[in-house]
């Protein structure tokens, strides 16, 4: 027997393609599904998201299509004036409920940061986000992510 046939038993073959069929292993998600939004606040300010379009310019704001739901993925909150102190930035959704806060994030101000949500952050259809910033200097926040069907 060959080393490589030592080091995938026919078991570990079994197991991965049940959890195939049964749907436990998501597909990868089309280039057509991926979603890019972002928007700049200056101080005291609440923003729309808008999406961005193929061509890198900013597209219009940004609504969760009907049937669908939105999983972000991964956040990014960069100074737009970087230095001393903190930005504090508050996430929200908004929908025919009101607006909603998801999160309220305070970063350093002088280099941007990221965050990675695993597995995802669900946002319903039907709604839009927004971003306040509650700093005294202007912030840009992107967010990336997918679009799905509800499970």
């Amino acid at each position: 027997m060959n080393r490589m046939n030592r080091c995938i038993s026919p078991a570990f073959v079994a197991a991965v393609l049940s959890l195939l069929l049964a749907g436990c292993v998501s597909a990868f998600v089309k280039p057509s599904d991926m979603v890019a939004l972002g928007e700049v606040a200056g101080p005291g300010e609440t923003k729309t998201m808008r999406i961005g379009s193929p061509e890198g310019t900013g597209g219009g704001i940004y609504t969760v299509p009907d049937g669908r739901v939105l999983v972000i993925t991964r956040a990014i909150i960069q100074p737009m004036n970087p230095g001393s102190g903190s930005l504090d930035i508050t996430f929200l959704q908004s929908d025919a409920a009101g607006d909603r806060i998801r999160h309220t994030w305070r970063v350093p101000r002088i280099q941007p940061t990221e965050y990675d949500f695993t597995p995802g952050e669900q946002v319903s259809a039907g709604s839009t986000l927004k971003i306040r910033n509650n700093s005294g200097s202007d912030a840009a926040v992107r967010l990336y992510g997918y679009v799905t069907a509800p499970e």
